[in-house]
């Protein structure tokens, strides 16, 4: 009787139901007992983020996939971060194209708080959040996608923008929000970076273009300051050759004209000449110019009155004997290099004392004391001329003529070679 009384149809019917309540009651009972929960608690390789768009910003698989993930981050409340909102930590995060949520990042959750453990533990259906820094792109068409995103903490909230990552639903309870056109975004997205490699390489190419630029201008100015500093330095080095030479000829010049004036001695004219040198240009043309007036006036002079180089004595010569004299002195200077009028004078009255004429008397016996006494006395006077009251005027005045030092050796010469020919 019993037996065919449980066969019945509708004993069977109470009999699932009661057992369906039975197993509801002990799943219940269950899921309220949160006495046994102790910490740290943890969910292991939960949905943290994946592609979409969330918060009217696409973020690509690409993106997130490449992104660069530290070891851990902290898990707050609400994106309230900070000491006392702190919950927990996300550990572990990585990318994974096999989550049981589909591809994303996932991570494991490991909880020190107590009282949200508990209500973890109880059901309650909270998702992850997180806080990210991305760089927002905008398409032609208005829509944002983000890029280069740097991950900086989750968070437990209660409408998360990425619906799969709530905890406690299966995938079947979730509501998910269509991503739509994110095939589109894709291309878009795709298109921009192409473009932007494509602006960068461009970029590139122009920077090098532009340096190689400026390289090789540089490389040629270098080069034409180097063509132009070769040539200044070999123009320098001929100038300096050239004045050199010019500086040679100058002394040389001079030189000669010294030694036939008597201003400087066969055995002084290495270092007289050194001398030169190291005078200016200028002042070696003052002194030539003074040297060609005194050679000039004692050729005159030596035309005019060779009896001044010869002694009282030849006061009586004859215009001839004069005519003769003259054509000797230029005949002897020309054939003797560096010997001065004086010289011809003398050689002039040795020949004729030679021959019989011009029968001189010696003033002074040699080695005529008296007459060097005399010429040394003379030159005494003639440098003590400025402490001479009676011809210190035409001392002074002899920068009003160019050539008053000439004059005034050629009258210092006159006496003394007037006063050797006696």
């Amino acid at each position: 009787m019993q037996e065919e009384l449980l066969q019945n149809p509708l004993v069977q019917d109470l009999l699932e139901d009661n057992q369906r309540m039975a197993e509801q009651l002990s799943a219940n009972n269950s899921k309220k007992d949160i006495s046994k929960v102790k910490i740290p608690y943890t969910k292991k390789n939960k949905l943290l983020m994946s592609e979409g768009v969330h918060n009217e910003i696409y973020y690509p698989a690409t993106e997130l996939e490449n992104a660069r993930l530290e070891t851990e981050y902290g898990l707050f409340f609400d994106h309230n971060d900070g000491t006392s909102t702190q919950v927990g930590v996300i550990e572990n995060p990585h990318w994974s194209n096999e989550g049981d949520k589909g591809p994303g990042i996932y991570g494991d959750l490991e909880i020190i708080d107590l009282p949200v453990a508990q209500k973890l533990e109880y059901g309650l259906k909270w998702g992850l959040s997180p806080t990210v820094d991305v760089d927002k792109n905008e398409t032609d068409t208005g829509e944002k996608i983000a890029t280069d995103p740097i991950f900086l903490s989750w968070s437990l909230v209660l409408n998360p923008a990425v619906r799969a990552t709530m905890l406690n639903k299966q995938m079947e309870d979730v509501k998910m929000e269509p991503n739509q056109n994110v095939e589109k975004l894709a291309e878009q997205l795709a298109a921009t970076k192409l473009a932007e490699e494509l602006a960068k390489k461009k970029k590139k190419v122009d920077d090098e273009e532009k340096e190689k630029a400026v390289k090789e201008k540089k490389e040629k100015e270098e080069k034409d300051k180097k063509g132009l500093e070769d040539e200044n330095k070999q123009l320098k080095e001929e100038l300096a050759k050239i004045e050199e030479q010019k500086t040679l000829a100058e002394c040389d010049g001079l030189m000669k004209k010294e030694l036939l004036i008597g201003r400087t001695l066969e055995a002084d004219k290495e270092a007289r000449f050194e001398i030169l040198k190291n005078f200016s240009s200028d002042q070696r043309k003052i002194l030539n110019e003074e040297h060609d007036f005194l050679i000039e006036s004692l050729q005159l002079d030596a035309d005019e009155h060779p009896e001044k180089y010869l002694g009282e004595e030849a006061k009586g010569l004859s215009e001839q004997e004069l005519s003769a004299y003259t054509d000797f002195v230029k005949k002897f200077i020309k054939a003797h290099k560096g010997a001065t009028i004086a010289d011809a004078a003398k050689a002039y009255k040795k020949e004729k004392m030679g021959q019989g004429g011009l029968a001189v008397k010696k003033k002074y016996p040699y080695p005529y004391p008296e007459k060097d006494q005399q010429m040394s006395q003379n030159i005494d006077e003639r440098q003590s001329l400025s402490s001479d009251g009676a011809e210190s005027d035409s001392i002074e005045n002899l920068n009003e003529d160019p050539h008053a030092g000439a004059k005034e050796m050629l009258k210092f010469m006159h006496d003394q070679q007037g006063r050797a020919a006696q």
